[in-house]
């Protein structure tokens, strides 16, 4: 009888202790989340979007830069709070035992986190791109604006050899 005693002693603590390290596991996984996302706060896409505003893009440029500007703002207005009510929900969960329900939440807001990333580093290499185009464009309207100024002023200086 004491040895059952004793075994379920020794069962319980092991069960305590493997709670207990799953809950510090999790804390640690949730904090390294909550890193990443402010990773994705730092990267300062949205100030990237505001100079994009002052490019001067038409056509297709355009389409392209609006196609960003409305995956950033799906990023922003639906993918971030998504994360943040995840990350919320887990710290809550991660406090009980029901371990699949926190795995399930973890792998969750690892998905969303890497999804976020994804798209982010997108819009950024697509504005980074538009900016190379605009200032491909620029230098190509100065580069024109120059040889307009200089084939103004040979005709300008032989107008009278053309005549009336």
């Amino acid at each position: 009888m004491v040895q059952v005693l004793i075994g379920i002693i020794i069962l319980a603590i092991i069960l305590f202790g493997a709670v207990f390290a799953f809950q510090k596991i999790t804390g640690r996984r949730i904090q390294a989340l909550k890193d990443r996302r402010e990773d994705l706060r730092q990267l300062h896409v949205d100030k990237q979007v505001e100079t994009g505003h002052q490019l001067s893009l038409t056509g297709q440029s355009l389409t392209a830069f609006n196609g960003l500007t409305d995956e950033y703002q799906g990023v922003e207005t639906k993918t971030l709070p998504q994360i943040d009510q995840v990350i919320n929900q887990l710290m809550v969960d991660a406090r009980g035992i029901n371990f699949v329900k926190t795995r399930n939440e973890l792998q969750q807001a690892t998905d969303l986190l890497d999804d976020a990333t994804d798209k982010l580093t997108h819009v950024q290499g697509g504005l980074e791109a538009l900016k190379k185009v605009d200032s491909d464009h620029r230098a190509a309207v100065n580069q024109l604006e120059k040889k307009y100024q200089d084939l103004r002023k040979v005709l300008l200086s032989q107008n009278l050899s053309f005549g009336p």
